[in-house]
């Protein structure tokens, strides 16, 4: 009687197991569908984003390539103007140099030499208080906090 009764236990442990293994199948073979679905479909959103994206990144370059074609057009433009008037502002002085060249040689010898001896004092005068200021910056920057 025990050994039928474990049969018949194997026999139903075995259905069962038979019975359990083809449900987990199903539902791997189920959820292995909805998967690739969702996967197919999540793909799909992202080629959508992307082409999306692309065209939008296409559009703002389209639009970032005219506006710095028309900026360097206008940058040029101001450009030649300036240099037009720098080119006039250049004659100009060359006349005046010319003029007193001629008339006054040696006074405008006299007057750079004087200009460039107080340019040469400003230059020490600063380059002395931006050494000194150098130096104060350094000691502060040095300076343990407290």
């Amino acid at each position: 009687d025990v050994q039928a009764e474990m049969q018949e236990f194997r026999t139903d442990l075995q259905a069962d197991m038979k019975e359990l293994r083809s449900d987990v199948q199903a539902e791997m073979q189920e959820f292995r569908t909805d998967l690739q679905a969702d996967m197919k479909e999540l793909r799909s959103d992202v080629q959508a984003e992307m082409q999306e994206l692309r065209s939008d990144v296409q559009a703002d370059m389209m639009t970032l390539r005219t506006d710095v074609q028309s900026n360097m057009k206008e940058l040029r433009s101001d450009l030649k103007a300036d240099m037009m008037t720098l080119r006039t502002d250049v004659k100009d002085i060359k006349e005046t140099v010319n003029r007193i060249e001629a008339s006054q040689t040696e006074d405008v010898i006299a007057m750079l030499k004087v200009g460039a001896q107080r340019s040469e004092t400003d230059f020490r005068y600063l380059n002395t208080r931006i050494t000194d200021i150098d130096k104060r910056v350094f000691t502060l920057e040095n300076r343990p906090e407290s």
